[in-house]
Order: C-alpha cells, then sequence, then structure tokens
C-alpha cells in the first residue's frame, strides 16, 4: 500500500513543472527515505499478518480492509495524531506531510477521473490502479529517438580505356568507356558521396580480366582491374553494405565485343563475360531506391562460355553401328580401320539462360545421294542400312551462337588421311572422288580465338567436270585435226604467227582488221590480230568452216570467242571445265593443239573479258599457250596458260 504511494509521488515529482528549491530537494529525499524505512517495516507485519489468515474469505477480508483504511483517513482528517487511531500499529502510519514536501507540489498531481477530485497520494488503492502509475514511470523513462538518415548519396564512376588512359568522372546513368571505338575497358573506380544525412553504406566491385578471372572485391573509389598491363576488363559485380543496402539496389550493364550492349542486372550479379575473350568498351550504373522505378532487368546480362560437354555429336560406323558419344574436340569415326563413316547426329546444349542461345545444323554428301539437305539439334544425317559412305560434310551454327563462336571441324577421308580444319558452312571433305569418309573432328571456338590448326586442303573436289559429247571440235566442223598442230610446229620458230601485233575488235565493222598475221599480210602490208582471230585464221587455214560459229548470235562473228563456246555447247563438242590452271594440267585430259577457251566467273565484274588460243605442251602437265594477247607480252606469243581476268573458268575442248 505504501509502495504504490511512493510510486505516485515520485511519478508526479517527475513530470511537474515547479522547479524545487535545494531545500526543497534534499526535503524530498528524506521524506523517500522514511517512506522507504516504513515501507520495510510494514511489509514485514503484513507478510506475519497473512502467514495467519485463511485461504477462504480472502475478497470480503479486503473490501473489510478498505473500509477500515477510509475510517482511518476519517480521523487523520478530523486532527487525531496517528498514536490516536485505534486498531493500527505506529509503523504503519503514513502521515500527511511527514517531512514539509512544499504544499504546491503536492497540489500538481493529477486529478481523479470522478469529480476532478485529487486523490491522496498516501491511500492504499486496488490492484487494479496500480497499472496506470506503472505507465506513468515506464514513459518517464523512455529514451530520445536517434536521427534518421534518408539522403539519396551522389553515385560517381570513372574508367581506364585502352589508348585514352583514365576519363573524366561520369555521373549516374552515364556511359563510361567507349562504343564503336574497338577499345578494352582495363580498370574501373566507383565512389559515392553524400553529407551527415546521407544513408550510410559503401559500394563494392570486382572485374573479371584477362588472365587472371575474378580478381579482389574493392570499394569506395578503388581500382578494380589492372592499370599498365594491357589486359581487358571481361565482366563486373558490384554491390551494395550497410542501410544503403537496405533501402537502395544497384543496377549497371556492359557493352561487351561481338555482342554489344547487355541486359541491366543488379545487386552484385555478373555482368559481362567470361571464357569468351571478349574485351568489355564500356557500362552504365544507376544508384534505385526500393520501389522506385528501375531498369528492365533482362536475362543476358552475363555471357558463360560453352563448355566441352555442351557440344555432342555421335556417328554410325560401317560393321560397328553407333559410336559412342564425342565432346567437343573429340574424334568420331575410327583411323586405320578403312570403315566407311555412314552417318552423323549432333547436339548443342543452350538450356542455361546465361548461354548464348541457337542450334547447330549440319549436311552430309553421300554416295549415290550428293548433298543433303540441313539437319539440325539431334536431327540423323546420312543413311543408315544401305552401306553408302559419306563423303563429304558442312556444318554451321544458328542464332546467337552464331554471333560470338566459330565451328571448326575437319575430316579423315581415305586416301588423303587427315585434311585441313574448315568452318562455318564449308565444304570438308571430297567429291568427285568416291572416297569415303572414316572419321570427323569438330570444335566450337570463339571468333576471338583462331583456327585450331592449318585451314588448307579442307576439301578436296575432282576439278574435271566431263560433260558428255558426241564428236571433237574437228569432227564437229568437218576438217582433220591433226592439221592444227602441224601447220602450228611449221612456224613455231618463225615469224609466220609469233610477234604478230595485238589487234582488239572494236565493233563489227574492223573485222577484216585482226585476220591477218605477219606471213599473210594485206595488200597495203598491214598485219594484226586478237585472240580470236589468231585461232579463226589457223582453223580456217586447216580446212574449217566457221559459217555455223559466225550464226550464234553475237556480234563480231567468227572473231568473238563467245560465240565460239555458244557453238561448243550447240555441237555437243567434248569440253571438260576446271577452275583452275592446276588442275586443268593435272587432270592429264589436254592435248597439243587443243583449244582453251577463258570465260570469266563474273562477267559483271569491271574489265571482265574471255580469252581463247592452243593448248601447245608437249605433256599433258606441260604449262604452255600459243595465244595473241597483251598479257604477258603484246602480240601473239606462246607463254603460260593466262585468262582474260582472274577468277576465270577454264575449259578445255578437245580438237580430235
Amino acid at each position: 500500500m505504501k509502495r504504490t504511494a511512493v510510486l505516485f509521488l515520485t511519478a508526479a515529482l517527475a513530470v511537474s513543472s515547479v522547479p524545487l528549491s535545494v531545500n526543497a530537494q534534499e526535503d524530498y529525499i528524506t521524506a523517500e527515505e522514511s517512506v522507504e524505512n516504513g515501507l520495510k517495516n510494514t511489509e514485514s507485519v503484513e507478510n506475519e499478518e497473512d502467514m495467519s489468515q485463511p485461504e477462504e474469505g480472502a475478497e470480503s477480508g479486503k473490501e473489510e480492509e478498505t473500509g477500515e483504511d477510509s475510517e482511518k483517513d476519517e480521523q487523520l482528517e478530523e486532527g487525531m495524531t496517528p498514536d490516536e487511531v485505534p486498531g493500527e500499529d505506529q509503523d504503519e502510519t503514513v502521515e500527511e506531510n511527514p517531512d514539509n514536501i512544499p504544499g504546491d507540489v503536492l497540489e500538481e498531481e493529477p486529478a481523479s477521473e470522478e469529480g476532478n477530485i485529487t486523490e491522496n497520494p498516501y491511500t492504499e488503492k486496488a490492484p487494479e490502479s496500480e497499472e496506470p502509475a506503472e505507465q506513468a514511470v515506464t514513459e518517464v523513462q523512455e529514451l530520445p529517438k536517434e536521427k534518421v538518415r534518408s539522403a539519396k548519396p551522389a553515385l560517381t564512376y570513372q574508367a581506364h580505356v585502352q589508348n585514352e588512359s583514365w576519363q573524366n568522372w561520369r555521373q549516374e546513368s552515364e556511359l563510361a568507356g567507349t562504343e564503336g571505338k574497338y577499345r578494352r575497358m582495363e580498370a574501373l573506380r566507383i565512389k559515392l558521396q553524400g553529407g551527415e544525412d546521407a544513408v550510410q553504406g559503401s559500394v563494392e566491385y570486382r572485374a573479371h580480366v584477362q588472365d587472371y578471372g575474378w580478381m579482389d572485391w574493392k570499394k569506395d573509389g578503388e581500382l578494380a582491374g589492372t592499370q599498365g598491363q594491357s589486359k581487358r576488363m571481361e565482366a563486373i559485380e558490384i554491390r551494395l553494405t550497410g542501410e544503403l543496402a537496405e533501402q537502395y539496389d544497384i543496377y549497371y550493364r556492359v557493352h561487351i565485343q561481338n555482342y554489344g550492349w547487355l541486359d541491366w542486372v543488379k545487386n552484385g550479379a555478373p555482368a559481362g563475360s567470361s571464357a569468351l575473350s571478349s574485351r568489355m568498351e564500356s557500362c552504365m550504373i544507376r544508384l534505385v531506391e526500393k520501389g522506385d522505378p528501375s531498369p528492365a532487368a533482362g536475362t543476358r546480362g552475363f555471357i558463360k562460355a560453352y563448355t566441352n560437354m555442351d557440344l555432342t555429336y555421335r556417328g554410325h560406323v560401317q560393321k560397328i553401328g553407333n559410336t559412342n558419344t564425342s565432346v567437343n574436340g573429340q574424334i568420331m569415326g575410327t583411323v586405320g580401320k578403312s570403315l566407311r563413316l555412314e552417318a552423323m547426329t549432333m547436339w548443342l546444349d543452350t538450356a542455361d539462360s546465361q548461354k548464348l542461345s541457337g542450334g547447330i545444323e549440319y549436311s552430309a554428301h553421300v554416295q549415290n545421294i550428293g548433298w543433303q539437305g540441313f539437319k539440325k539439334n539431334g536431327q540423323q544425317a546420312g543413311t543408315q542400312a544401305k552401306s553408302l559412305r559419306m563423303e563429304a560434310v558442312k556444318i554451321r551454327l544458328t542464332g546467337e551462337a552464331a554471333k560470338c563462336y566459330d565451328i571448326y571441324y575437319r575430316a579423315h577421308v581415305q586416301n588423303f588421311g587427315w585434311l585441313g580444319w574448315a568452318k562455318n558452312g564449308q565444304a570438308s571433305g571430297s567429291e568427285g572422288y568416291a572416297y569415303r569418309m572414316e572419321a570427323l573432328q569438330i570444335m566450337l571456338v570463339p571468333k576471338t580465338k583462331g583456327a585450331p590448326g592449318s585451314t588448307s586442303n579442307a576439301f578436296k573436289k575432282k576439278q574435271t567436270v566431263p560433260v558428255k559429247k558426241t564428236k571433237s571440235f574437228s569432227e564437229a566442223l568437218g576438217f582433220d585435226g591433226t592439221k592444227i598442230v602441224k601447220e602450228l610446229s611449221a612456224h613455231q620458230n618463225d615469224s609466220y604467227y609469233l610477234g604478230t601485233p595485238y589487234q582488239p575488235m572494236k565493233n563489227p565493222l574492223n573485222m577484216h582488221e585482226i585476220l591477218y598475221p605477219n606471213g599473210d599480210r594485206r595488200a597495203d602490208g598491214y598485219s594484226g590480230m586478237n585472240c580470236t582471230g589468231f585461232v579463226a585464221y589457223v582453223t580456217q587455214k586447216c580446212g574449217g568452216n566457221l559459217a555455223p560459229i559466225g550464226k550464234m548470235g553475237l556480234w563480231g562473228g567468227a572473231c568473238n570467242a563467245s560465240n565460239w563456246f555458244r557453238y561448243f555447247k550447240k555441237a555437243n563438242v567434248e569440253y571438260y571445265t576446271y577452275n583452275s590452271v592446276s588442275a586443268l594440267l593435272k587432270s592429264g585430259k589436254a592435248e597439243q593443239g587443243d583449244i582453251i577457251y577463258c570465260e570469266p566467273v563474273n562477267w559483271n565484274q569491271p574489265g571482265a573479258d574471255c580469252h581463247i588460243g592452243f593448248f601447245w605442251g608437249r605433256t599433258s602437265s606441260e604449262n604452255r599457250f600459243w595465244h595473241t594477247s597483251t598479257s604477258p607480252k603484246n602480240g601473239n606469243q606462246i607463254s603460260n596458260i593466262v585468262p582474260g581476268i582472274y577468277p576465270s573458268y577454264f575449259h578445255l575442248v578437245k580438237m580430235k
């Protein structure tokens, strides 16, 4: 009961707006000590009384006690001393103002809710009245809250770029680095600046660097990457710490070689690429308060390199059937067993969203079939159970994979062995030789890296393309083809033909000017021939009728070499076509006196022109050509085989 009084007294003094004098404070301390001593004695007596009372009727006892207290209060108000109050020990008596506490302090006690009557702080209350007192004490002891920091710090960053050194500091969302200049970023600094009211925390970042991989974390303006080592940055990670990380997100994206701008990422996620050898060229960074509009973060902020297990392939081999699955760089098929490869299947795993999308396509050149259409991702190219050999392949990538990777492959072919590396849809193997392909090796390589080996002789194609003809050129024109060799042999050491000046055919009206060799000059002594005029003069002198050639429709008649080629095809003259002089000489088809007609691959090429003359090799492989031209010198000459323009096809027309 007296403890409650002290609590109310303490609360009243704490909230009182009236300052106490020094003497009053001392009196208050003395009074508090006196009340404390009284409480201790009272508690001892009450404990003894409680032990002697029975459990039953406790509630009625409390009601009676409340009545007695009221009676005691009335007696005190009538002027009785505590000793004169009946039924109570002196220790339980509480004076109205035992230590002369100033009255104005007591008057500041809060009024009761009923009738605004001030309660006596020394009167014992029912248990339910103790809770407000405890609440008052709690409110007095509550400490003031700390100051809340809410200002956004300023974000700046700086890039070190190839050939430029350190650029100026960039503000949030600005481009650091370069775009379209093919320059590598080599290092990066990031920092946050703010006043005392700025949200507390730091920015941390690290770089993925050529030859080093992921380097240590840096923070608050420290250098991430390298300087003075000429090494490219390939990726970055950025994150926030402290309160800053609780209230903000940090977004960033990068521009990398061969791919361009990647998607936005945030809060420590990697941005860029790894194991692709692609330089990072620029970046942008943003600090965004959580809940505010933010950049659209995508799924392609970072590109992983393919692993060897992502490219797999399997073959079907004579007498063996399906082979075990091979992975990137391994050999499919057999070597040294003379077994044909008959079919193949390939897969490129692009399920990981951080890897490039796309696929792989492949085509087979098969015995008796030729080139098949392209197959893709697990479909079979070639044949099974037909005993047909594969002779060549083409392989290519599609989609995003084709932007950043090259697909290299090489074939092991009967009688040739391992050929050079082909790539990206080029033919590998052989065609026209009827040789089996026995093995295949495939490698997926980033575009920033070179071929895994030599790329020469990746494909062998038999250069002769025989055209089924019914007659030789001399048979078609009705003369003896052997006379051509005899005529030319008779003058190969004199100037009858050799040295005759080259005279181009300018228009149909000057045809009479291009058919006169030195040995058969015009009446006025003029001599001149173009390439077709030389062949036409010799053929006509040996008994050939040029009228059919003159009717082929192009201007110039028998003096235009294109009319001769039209006649060869129309009259079913036997001829063979080659892509190069070396292929012609290796064919074994050429005989002295045969005609060689050189046709431009692209007639729309500036300066495109055809050319014609006689093969004059003493063997099929000797490079000798009798013709009239300005190359390698001007006039009628015997030289190596030269076309009117490169590149050209070389048609070998059989004379007899």
